[in-house]
């Protein structure tokens, strides 16, 4: 229901304001405002990504990685992971699946969390169309700056139904040909042009990522064997080593040369966990290149092996998660059909916590919700239009509210001493299933 077409009706039921988005909120980001939250005590970062592509959660991801780790440089703080993340493109959340960017009332609720326009992708602002022809549009260094393919959306404000979005089908000098030849759309002067599909930023974010920790490695003698050390460079110190019996290699005739044919070979970590961050080179046998390798690759299983050890070590010592019994005589959260509890895990969960749950998820019990409320929000519908009953400026119209679509009828409960807003479904359309 969020992203679906709605009239705003007034208690009389007469249609206040032509059909929009009205529930469509923008997505959120707020990746300027990471110092504050860590200020704050924030300590770990949820992104979204269960219904986004891959190349949304690479790059969204990326930009936080990079943006994190600089808050942690600056603040001497320590990570909860480790390794150094590489990635083939520069991160951009304006290249990714977006409908606008809001910080949702991270500091007060105020206007502008909305998009009433569409629930589509907007992307990346380019312009705005000032010349158009048959099928497209003008565009300076056209051919520049679009790829057959890219995805456009052209936002007409204050006018929803004539917003649409388009495939560039060629970019030619100064002109931008978009759609299917037979169809020719003709674009709105003064529209706003979006990129919602960058072809060329998917091709460069498609190139592998990866993730290394650096490790130092050390190459000395000791009773009679060579032995190959690494020792991963964060604060675990993990280490690992493998030897060679002395016997079976004669001394270097150039030892220089041959210190840097061995710092070659056994740097060279290729596609494992690890990259070498230092090496230390204190021996200097005439190794042939498949023995020296042949160290680096039983090095590398060894270190990985010992990771994977030290990490179930602190797994098990930290131990396992096991609720809490709360204090709270009275649950803080409502405990029947609102507490969105859908199977026995769930409430068996909420009894070892001390709640009681008295009623299953509407999904589980094939519920109407006919009267009762669907959504409990902190973004407000008069806030967004500026009709906010306590700070105006534009006097709002009679209460109760309503938003009608061909699915359904639904009331705006306005709640001022929270600052939100209620949803309460009053009708809908049966389903074909029903």
């Amino acid at each position: 229901p969020c992203r679906m077409p709605y009239a705003l009706l007034d208690a009389d039921n007469r249609e206040i304001m032509p059909q929009a988005h009205y529930l469509c909120l923008r997505d959120m980001n707020r990746l300027k405002r990471l110092s504050d939250m860590i200020d704050a005590g924030v300590s770990s970062f949820k992104i979204e990504g269960r219904l986004k592509d891959a190349s949304y959660v690479k790059n969204i991801t990326a930009l936080y990685r990079k943006a994190l780790d600089e808050e942690i440089a600056k603040r001497n703080l320590s990570r909860s992971s480790y390794g150094e993340s590489y990635v083939q493109f520069k991160p951009d959340e304006r290249k990714s699946f977006n409908r606008g960017y809001t910080e949702f009332y991270l500091d007060a609720p105020k206007a502008g969390a909305a998009n009433f326009i569409s629930p589509k992708s907007r992307g990346e602002e380019i312009g705005t169309v000032k010349q158009t022809f048959p099928g497209g549009f003008i565009f300076e260094n056209a051919e520049k700056t679009f790829s057959n393919s890219d995805g456009l959306f052209f936002e007409v404000e204050n006018n929803p139904l004539k917003s649409f979005g388009a495939q560039v089908r060629n970019a030619q000098a100064n002109k931008v040909f978009v759609g299917r030849p037979q169809d020719c759309p003709k674009i709105p002067l003064g529209a706003k042009i979006f990129r919602n599909r960058d072809c060329a930023f998917e091709k460069e974010i498609s190139l592998p990522c990866s993730r290394k920790v650096p490790v130092k490695l050390r190459f000395y003698e000791d009773g009679g064997k060579y032995v190959l050390s690494a020792k991963t460079a964060d604060e675990r110190g993990i280490c690992a080593q493998v030897s060679t019996v002395c016997a079976g290699f004669e001394p270097a005739r150039d030892a220089q040369r041959a210190a840097q044919k061995l710092s070659n070979s056994f740097s060279k970590l290729g596609s494992t966990a690890f990259e070498c961050a230092d090496i230390e080179i204190s021996a200097t046998p005439h190794m042939p290149a498949s023995s020296a390798n042949d160290m680096r690759r039983r090095l590398a299983e060894a270190l990985e092996a010992a990771s994977i050890k030290a990490h179930l070590q602190h797994k098990e010592k930290r131990g396992h998660f096991s609720p809490r019994k709360s204090d709270l005589s009275v649950p803080p959260f409502d405990t029947d059909w609102r507490a969105n509890c859908m199977n026995a895990k769930a409430e068996q969960l909420y009894r070892d916590i001390g709640f009681q749950i008295t009623q299953r998820a509407p999904e589980f019990s094939k519920d109407s919700m006919l009267g009762k409320k669907v959504m409990r929000t902190k973004y407000c519908l008069l806030r967004e239009l500026g009709m906010c009953i306590k700070n105006g400026p534009k006097k709002p119209p009679k209460l109760p509210l309503k938003l009608k679509s061909e699915q359904s009828l639904l009331r705006l409960d306005f709640d001022c001493t929270r600052c939100g807003m209620d949803v309460v479904l009053l009708s809908r359309k049966a389903a074909r299933h029903e």
